[in-house]
């Protein structure tokens, strides 16, 4: 009896044992085979429980979840191929961005050729009007036939034109857009009608101030000749071309005088309104000019009737009208 509560002590013992040993091998994650010193019988039996123990935790090791390293090393890895694909973004970005102020780069370039240009040939023909204007200021000067008013009418316009030519000329050249020169170049034309108002207008007024001058003379020559007859037996014979000449005289003045006055006061709103405003004035001086021959004809007819037989015929002066010189330049 006392044999055999010793050996059930001892394997108490060995069961307690046995139990730490397993509990060891299941937390290291890999299988502990112990061996208890008992009887055989009982020896056997607790160690066909301890081998099964081993196996279950060889099954339990083979589940272990990911470690933290494989964690971090995923989670860099799509840092990184984010981070690849924003910088390649980035990149295509700058690249259209270079794209486009290459192209405006270019388009800038380009419209500064075109103001150059511009501005080189709007001051071309500037300066080819401000010759044409100094031409015709010396014209009006030395004209001995125009009338003082007419001359200082004439030149103030002509100053005035050339001054404000000048102005335009500094405003193009200051033009920092082509737009902006552009706009200020059109002005050459529409503000300054050099060459389809000022030009023609000169000559018209001229051509006017001739023919008074010319249709002065012929009234005097018509007067001188009336004194003269009136004294003859025979001045009813030369009374109707007289008469005739003194009509064509007073008609010629008549057209003169109106187309001087009409004239002088046009400018630059005028043609716009009316593009062929000085047309009409050639047509009116034309007419004027051929009353003024029919009257010079009939006083050279009178004349050369009221000389005596075998004297020369036509041997006094008679004036020749003028006609409207470059009117149309």
């Amino acid at each position: 009896m006392r044999y055999m509560l010793h050996g059930l002590k001892e394997l108490a013992i060995a069961a307690v044992v046995a139990s730490s040993l397993l509990a060891i091998g299941l937390y290291v994650g890999r299988p502990i085979h112990v061996a208890l010193a008992a009887d055989t019988t009982n020896s056997s039996s607790h160690t066909g429980r301890t081998n099964s123990g081993s196996s279950g935790a060889a099954t339990t090791s083979e589940n272990i979840p990911p470690t933290n390293s494989q964690s971090v090393n995923a989670a860099s890895a799509k840092a990184t191929a984010e981070a690849a694909a924003q910088a390649a973004q980035q990149a295509k970005q700058a690249e259209q961005q270079a794209a486009l102020q290459a192209k405006q780069a270019a388009q800038t370039a380009k419209e500064q050729q075109q103001l150059t240009t511009l501005q080189s040939k709007a001051n071309d023909e500037i300066q080819r009007r401000l010759g044409n204007l100094n031409t015709l200021y010396n014209v009006i000067s030395l004209d001995v036939k125009m009338t003082s008013s007419d001359k200082s009418s004439l030149n103030s316009e002509v100053n005035g034109t050339i001054s404000g030519l000048k102005s335009l000329q500094t405003t193009i050249d200051q033009a920092t857009t082509l737009q902006a020169a552009l706009t200020a170049a059109q002005g050459i034309t529409t503000e300054y009608r050099v060459y389809l108002l000022v030009t023609p207008q000169i000559y018209i007024i001229r051509a006017a101030d001739d023919q008074q001058v010319i249709e002065s003379k012929l009234t005097t020559i018509a007067q001188k000749i009336q004194s003269h007859i009136s004294g003859l037996s025979n001045a009813a014979s030369f009374a109707s071309t007289l008469s005739n000449m003194n009509s064509e005289i007073s008609a010629a003045q008549s057209i003169s005088v109106a187309v001087d006055n009409a004239v002088i006061p046009l400018n630059a709103q005028s043609y716009d309104a009316n593009n062929s405003v000085l047309g009409g004035y050639v047509g009116q001086l034309e007419t004027a000019r051929a009353d003024l021959l029919k009257a010079q004809s009939d006083a050279l007819s009178i004349i050369n009737q009221l000389k005596p037989s075998g004297s020369g015929s036509g041997t006094s002066p008679s004036p020749t009208p003028s006609t409207p010189t470059n009117s149309s330049s």
